[in-house]
């Protein structure tokens, strides 16, 4: 046995989530979501204009923002929907 046998939810992957133009988690922090917490990473946070914003606990959450995360299978869906519905 090999690669083969290796579980595709134990692989590390990234996702991307893009938040709507409204709802329960715009305004909050980046940090007030505790991401990491669930086991996922943050990679970029790109602002509906097309913008990078800097990943820092204190960074509002916006309608359109597209958030790329890290993590394994199962995390990243309790990430996603932490970020989509609070």
């Amino acid at each position: 046995a090999g690669d083969e046998s290796l579980n595709e939810t134990d692989q590390e992957r990234l996702h991307t989530v893009t938040l709507p133009p409204a709802g329960r988690t715009l305004g909050k922090t980046l940090g007030s979501m505790a991401l990491p917490s669930l086991g996922v990473r943050l990679v970029s946070l790109r602002r509906a204009d097309g913008m990078n914003a800097p990943l820092h606990d204190d960074a509002l959450l916006q309608g359109g923002d597209v958030i790329v995360l890290s993590g394994k299978a199962p995390a990243l869906a309790l990430a996603e929907a932490r970020l989509l519905s609070g």
